[in-house]
């Protein structure tokens, strides 16, 4: 996760998978323990007119685990019945206007008023963030509430705006009575959004001068705050906004017709979207139809443009059970049911479930084809304080990632000191590459020897030829390979430097040890499939103590090279070191 001040590029994509690609791990239950993160989230919500109010406050409190939602009622009174029945009566805090004004405009100045007079209401009771959110939108979170709130814990100190990109809803026919319901597609890319693509925030409310910032952001107002203060933008893998605008044709000549009045070549006209000015002009048309036949055709190219921007293409496949995501990346849409997702249930404080990568394995990670890199991440410092784990670390933990785990070391009681840490690692952990007797240059000691001995059998064993010769039996082009060579055959980014997209830009020379660590690499990878183990492949250097990771690079790798379907398997390296507070160094993952 990076800093940054605004939405990424509008032909982007919103990405809900999470990285790697491993969609399995979207429905993998999330780890918590007796220190689990405590996060109290409130909305702030002003509405007018909603059409589908009921299921909108049952899926945050019911799904999400809102504790309090602030809501402005304009020119509704009616609702009055709703929210002063149970459960609403306790969980909602209703303020009520009449005669408001149908501007578009005024009403982003209304809402900052309400958002700003929330702020102080909800810190008062007791709650940590707060969420500014529109009654036609929903807030998801693909892998689960409490990624969301460990990210909400873990944003760096001084950033108070952590901002959530949106998707935009297809809706199924022109007359949903309850698109939260009936609508599962979604476009993903916010150039083809008709309504705005700049997401929304969530508020920190330990900033003692937190303001609304217009109604997509949050800023600290004090002065002192200057460029400390920041956004942090939290990854649509783990919380994203589902708009869903103008929900039916109904609903879309009501809003338009209450904004039909802004001319064009006013303010208000051209701070609006293309697709808004477009719906202002085909309403301004049937109303300015003068002949019956000039209204049947006014009224026949309204509907045609809503349609045409706003409904689902056919045919599409069904979205996944249970809340999981299917992105259909030619067609620029994700395929969502948030409303069939678990019911959200608060776990007692001191309950402890076992990690996901000591249960029991389910299916193992997807196969990846051809592909080769598939992801690589570079992480800032997280906070500065050290007491939390990298995102990374928490994230492979946390969306248990079904293979199994191997330590790669040439030392043997690296797997031992590892299982005498009380690693959550259990009898998963594997130690590879113990067996260094063919290299002369490293011969094992005599304790590493007695080590060795106690290491469980069904560890794998690998050689980590210094020198790539026919002596290792891992030659691909003959004696004397290039780095090129090495690269091309094993496809190792070993050395390599990256740019912003993640391409190699230039390639370093290998040293020695740099070519023996790919000779190792490929023949763990060859004994991964003799042994049917996909496995996240660990180096014993890659150190990540009790603080905060700094410049920790993620690297995952598939070397599958060529291999029939059924052969390939996903290998994963995490790599990097940081120091422990201490100065203390233990092969440790949280």
């Amino acid at each position: 996760m990076l800093f940054v001040p605004s939405l990424a590029h509008a032909d982007d994509n919103v990405e809900l998978e999470p990285p790697f690609g491993l969609e399995s791990a979207l429905a993998a239950a999330a780890r918590t323990d007796s220190s689990a993160p405590v996060v109290r989230l409130g909305l702030v919500c002003m509405t007018k007119q909603p059409s589908n109010l009921h299921t909108w406050l049952r899926y945050h409190h019911e799904q999400l685990g809102v504790r309090l939602i602030f809501l402005r009622v304009e020119d509704t009174p009616e609702l009055s019945e709703l929210l002063s029945s149970a459960p609403w009566d306790e969980l909602v805090v209703a303020t009520y206007a009449s005669r408001t004004q149908a501007d578009y405009i005024t009403q982003v100045e209304r809402q900052s008023e309400h958002v700003n007079h929330a702020i102080s209401q909800a810190r008062e009771r007791g709650l940590t963030h707060l969420l500014h959110l529109d009654d036609d939108e929903l807030l998801y979170c693909p892998s689960g509430v409490r990624s969301l709130h460990r990210a909400l814990c873990r944003a760096p100190q001084r950033a108070v705006d952590l901002h959530l990109e949106n998707l935009e809803a297809l809706l199924p026919t022109d007359e949903c009575t309850n698109p939260f319901v009936q609508a599962s597609a979604f476009r993903h890319k916010p150039a083809t959004f008709c309504a705005y693509s700049n997401g929304k925030s969530i508020g920190r409310l330990d900033c003692p001068e937190l303001v609304a910032r217009g109604a997509h952001h949050f800023s600290d107002g004090s002065s002192a705050a200057g460029r400390n203060a920041s956004t942090f933008r939290l990854p649509a893998h783990v919380a994203v906004i589902l708009h869903y605008e103008s929900g039916s044709y109904a609903q879309w000549r009501r809003k338009f017709e209450r904004l039909q009045h802004h001319k064009e070549g006013s303010r208000a006209f051209e701070e609006m979207s293309g697709f808004y000015q477009q719906s202002v002009r085909s309403l301004a048309a049937i109303r300015e139809a003068r002949s019956q036949p000039e209204q049947v055709q006014a009224e026949a190219a309204a509907l045609a443009l809503y349609r045409r921007a706003k409904l689902q293409p056919n045919d599409l496949p069904d979205a996944p059970a249970n809340g999981g995501v299917r992105m259909l990346r030619p067609l620029g849409i994700t395929l969502i049911r948030p409303l069939s997702g678990p019911r959200y249930e608060e776990e007692p404080r001191g309950h402890r479930r076992p990690h996901a990568s000591s249960a029991a394995p389910s299916a193992g990670p997807p196969s990846c084809g051809a592909e080769r890199e598939i992801a690589r991440l570079e992480l800032e410092a997280m906070l500065e304080v050290c007491r939390v784990p990298s995102t990374c670390a928490a994230w492979l933990l946390d969306h248990g990632i079904t293979a199994g785990f191997l330590l790669k070391s040439s030392r043997a009681d690296i797997e031992l000191a590892a299982k005498s840490a009380g690693l959550p690692l259990g009898q998963r952990l594997r130690l590879g590459n113990a067996a260094r007797a063919a290299d002369a240059a490293f011969p094992l000691g005599r304790g590493e020897q007695e080590a060795e001995r106690r290491v469980p059998p069904e560890c794998l064993r690998t050689h980590d030829a210094r020198s790539l010769g026919p002596q290792s039996g891992l030659q691909p082009s003959g004696a004397g390979a290039s780095d090129d060579e090495v690269r091309r055959d094993w496809n190792t980014t070993l050395n390599a430097k990256f740019d912003r997209n993640c391409k190699v830009v230039e390639h370093l020379q290998m040293s020695e040890g740099e070519r023996g660590c790919a000779a190792s690499h490929i023949s763990l990878w060859r004994r991964c499939v003799e042994s049917n183990s996909p496995l996240l492949v660990l180096e014993d250097d890659a150190i990540l103590a009790e603080g905060c990771c700094r410049s920790l690079q993620l690297l995952a790798t598939c070397i599958t090279r060529t291999l029939d379907p059924e052969e390939r398997k996903v290998v994963l390296y995490l790599g990097g070191q940081v120091r422990h507070p201490h100065g203390q160094v233990t092969p440790t993952l949280i």
